[in-house]
C-alpha cells in the first residue's frame, strides 16, 4: 500500500462557490378588526450592500476535483440564515492553479456575520489525482470510517472576523470575501499498487475526505482573477465591459453583474479572431447583448476594481456552441494530438475531464493567440502547451478548425544560466508532474529545461527557484528538429524568494501520536520521531524532514496570517488572524483529550533552526481514544 500525501505549496487557495441573489425581505402587516381593517404598512426595506466573491487554488497532484456545492447559507448574529447559492454548481476545485475565479457579487444585507454553512455533495465526484512520476489515477472519496463518502456539511466560523466580532457588512461600503477549500488538509489520498510495483494499470486511490475550509476577508490582488459571464454593455470611452456574471460552467443564474475596466494593453479573441487597443473594444462592443465573455486580470485595491488584460468573446467561449478542447498537449505523433484536459460538447451540454483526449490538425486549421492576428505555424502546438481547440461540427473526432494557444507557467530549480539561457529541473509544469509529458517527442529534457529570458531583467543562478510564464517554443514535427535552441520562451520570470515566501510544510500522522507538543503564544513545537509523512515543499519540489526530531512552528512578523484549527471528522472549523490565540485554543484542545494529526500551511523554513515561520496554517485534531 503506497500513501501518497496531497501537498499544495505555500497553500491551497481554493474556494467553494457563493454568495448571489439580490436579497430583499417583505416586512409586517397589520392585525384584524372588527370595524375594518387598519392599513398595511409599507415593507421595510432591508438595507443591503456589495460582496464580492472568489474561488481559488494553488498547485497540488489533484488534476480534477469536482463535486457539487448544494447550498450555502451566511448566519448572522441574530441567527437568520440566508440563502446566497442561487443553484447548486459543480465545482472542479483543481482547476485555479494561481487563478481566482470570481463567483459572485451579491446585493447582500448589513450587518455582521458569525459563520457560513456550506453543503457538498460527492456522490458524483470527479476526481483524478496524479502520482510522483505523473501517472493519472481516478480516486474515491472515502469519510474517516471508510465509506463511501455522499453528502458533507461544514459550518466555518467567522466570529474571529473584525477584532473577534465576525464579518461586518457596512452600508455603502462594498465588502470581498474568499472561501478556501483546502484540498491539501483535507484529503488523504492512498494508492493501492495491487501487488504489481512498476504497473500502474491496475492501480487504484481513495481519498479519505475531512473537509477544511478556510475564510478570508479580502481579495489577492497578486493573483490572476478569472470572469465569466454574458455582455450586458460596452462603454467604449472608459473603456470598460459590464458582464452577468456566470461562473465556471453555468449557463443560468442570478450571480450579480460586475463592470471590469479593459486595460490599455488587453488582448482580445473575438469569434476567433485576434484583436488589440481600440479594435479590439470596437469589436467587442459590436457584439450582441448576452454573448459569452470569458476575461481575465488583476484586482486593483487603490481603484477598487479588476483590471482586465485578456478577453475572449463570442465562439471563442467553450459553452458558445460548436465542439470544445481545452487542456495541455502531453504528447504529438504527426498531426495527431493528445491533450490532457477537458472536453465540452454543446449538444448536450456535458463536459469529459480526460488525459487522453484526441484532435487532429489540418492544413487548414488556423492557429494563433490573443492579440496575434497573424496565423500561426502547426510546429507552435508543442509538448506542454497550452490550447483551446474548436471544431464547428460536433460529435465524433475532433478536427480542430483552430487552435488558440494560451501562455503557460512552469515552476522549477536553476541548474545554470548562460548566454541568456536558463537551464533548469522542472518540478511542475501547468500544474502537472513533468513525468506526464512525452518531452523527447520535441526534443526536451525536463532535468534540464532551457528557458529564454528575452532579456528579462533577473539575477537568477544555480539553485535558485524559478516561477515563469510564456510559451512552448516551436518544434518541427514533421522532420524531429527544434526550431530555436531552448524549449521555452518566457514573458515572466519570477525568482521564488526563499526568504520570505513559497515554502510548504505538510505534516501527517495515521495513528493518533503519544509523543507530547509544546504549545505558547509564539510557537508550536512538534516531535517527528513517529511521524508518518513530514514533507517540506519548494515551488513544487518535496523533501522529505525525516532527518529532523521535531519541528517548531512560528508567526511571520508581517501580521498577514490566517490560522485555522478543525476537528477530525467535525463540521465545525475555527479561524483565528493571530497566532496567540490559534495556541489557546489548540491548548484547549490538547487539554480536553485531542492529539495533532495534520498540519499544512505556507511561510518561510529556517533548516538551521528547523523552524517554519507560518502566514497561513491548518492544524487538525482528533479525540485520542482511550
Amino acid at each position: 500500500m503506497k500513501n501518497l500525501f496531497i501537498s499544495a505549496p505555500v497553500w491551497t487557495r481554493l474556494v467553494g462557490a457563493l454568495l448571489c441573489s439580490s436579497l430583499m425581505a417583505c416586512g409586517g402587516s397589520g392585525g384584524a378588526s372588527s370595524e375594518a381593517p387598519p392599513p398595511t404598512p409599507p415593507a421595510a426595506a432591508i438595507e443591503t450592500t456589495s460582496l464580492t466573491i472568489g474561488v481559488t487554488d494553488a498547485e497540488g497532484d489533484f488534476l480534477q476535483y469536482e463535486v457539487a456545492l448544494e447550498s450555502l447559507e451566511l448566519v448572522n448574529a441574530a441567527g437568520d440564515q440566508i440563502s446566497v447559492l442561487p443553484a447548486s454548481a459543480r465545482i472542479d476545485f483543481a482547476q485555479y492553479t494561481d487563478v481566482t475565479e470570481i463567483l459572485s457579487v451579491a446585493s447582500v444585507p448589513v450587518g455582521v456575520y458569525t459563520h457560513a454553512l456550506a453543503n457538498l455533495d460527492f456522490s458524483a465526484a470527479n476526481i483524478v489525482t496524479q502520482d510522483a512520476e505523473g501517472n493519472v489515477l481516478p480516486a474515491v472519496a472515502i469519510d474517516t470510517q471508510g465509506d463511501p463518502l455522499t453528502q458533507v456539511s461544514v459550518e466555518i466560523s467567522l466570529s474571529t472576523f473584525g477584532e473577534d466580532q465576525g464579518f461586518r457588512l457596512r452600508p455603502g461600503t462594498p465588502a470581498r470575501f474568499t472561501l478556501d477549500f483546502d484540498l491539501d488538509a483535507s484529503n488523504t489520498v492512498t494508492i493501492d499498487d495491487a501487488g504489481t510495483p512498476g504497473d500502474i494499470s491496475d492501480d487504484s486511490a481513495t481519498t479519505e475526505v475531512s473537509a477544511v475550509w478556510v475564510a478570508e476577508p479580502l481579495l489577492d490582488t497578486e493573483r490572476e482573477h478569472r470572469i465569466r459571464g454574458l455582455l450586458q454593455s460596452v462603454d467604449s470611452d472608459a473603456p470598460s465591459v459590464t458582464l452577468a456574471i456566470r461562473p465556471f460552467h453555468l449557463r443560468a443564474g442570478a450571480f450579480g453583474e460586475i463592470a471590469l475596466r479593459l486595460s490599455a494593453d488587453a488582448v482580445y479573441e473575438i469569434d476567433q479572431q485576434s484583436y488589440t487597443a481600440t479594435e479590439g473594444v470596437a469589436a467587442l462592443a459590436a457584439l450582441d447583448v448576452d454573448t459569452p465573455v470569458v476575461t481575465s486580470g488583476h484586482f486593483v485595491e487603490s481603484d477598487e476594481r479588476f483590471v482586465v488584460d485578456t478577453v475572449f468573446a463570442g465562439s471563442s467561449v467553450p459553452w458558445a456552441g460548436g465542439e470544445f478542447i481545452k487542456g495541455v498537449v502531453t504528447a504529438r505523433d504527426g498531426n495527431q494530438v493528445t491533450v490532457q484536459g477537458v472536453r465540452f460538447t454543446p449538444e448536450d451540454a456535458g463536459i469529459e475531464v480526460s488525459p487522453q483526449l484526441q484532435f487532429s490538425l489540418s492544413a487548414d486549421t488556423h492557429i494563433s493567440y490573443a492579440g496575434q492576428p497573424n496565423a500561426l505555424s502547426d510546429t507552435s502546438v508543442s509538448i506542454g502547451q497550452r490550447v483551446r481547440v474548436y471544431d464547428a461540427e460536433a460529435g465524433g473526432d475532433v478536427d480542430a478548425d483552430h487552435v488558440s494557444l494560451l501562455k503557460n507557467q512552469l515552476r522549477s530549480r536553476v541548474v545554470s544560466v548562460a548566454s541568456g539561457v536558463i537551464v533548469s529541473e522542472l518540478s511542475l509544469f501547468n500544474g502537472r508532474r513533468p513525468a506526464a509529458y512525452e518531452w523527447t517527442q520535441a526534443g526536451a529534457d525536463p532535468m534540464a529545461y532551457r528557458v529564454f529570458d528575452n532579456a528579462l531583467p533577473h539575477t537568477l543562478e544555480a539553485g535558485d527557484y524559478l516561477k515563469a510564464r510564456g510559451w512552448v517554443s516551436a518544434y518541427d514535427f514533421s522532420v524531429g528538429a527544434a526550431i530555436n535552441p531552448w524549449d521555452f520562451s518566457a514573458t515572466t520570470l519570477i525568482d521564488l524568494n526563499m526568504a520570505v515566501r513559497a515554502a510548504g510544510l505538510h505534516l501527517r500522522w495515521d495513528a493518533t501520536p503519544t509523543v507530547p507538543v509544546s504549545v505558547d503564544s509564539q510557537s508550536i513545537v512538534m516531535n517527528l520521531v513517529d511521524v508518518d509523512r513530514a514533507l517540506l515543499s519548494v515551488a513544487g519540489f518535496r523533501d522529505n524532514l525525516s532527518e529532523f526530531e521535531q519541528v517548531t512552528i512560528a508567526p511571520t512578523s508581517d501580521g498577514k496570517t490566517v490560522y485555522t484549527l478543525a476537528v477530525k471528522g467535525e463540521t465545525g472549523i475555527h479561524i483565528f488572524f493571530n497566532f496567540a490565540n490559534l495556541a489557546a485554543e489548540l491548548t484547549e484542545q490538547l487539554d480536553a483529550g485531542y492529539a495533532i494529526v495534520g498540519v499544512s500551511g505556507g511561510g518561510h523554513w529556517q533548516a538551521d533552526a528547523a523552524t517554519f515561520n507560518s502566514h497561513r496554517l491548518v492544524i487538525v485534531v482528533e479525540e485520542v481514544a482511550l
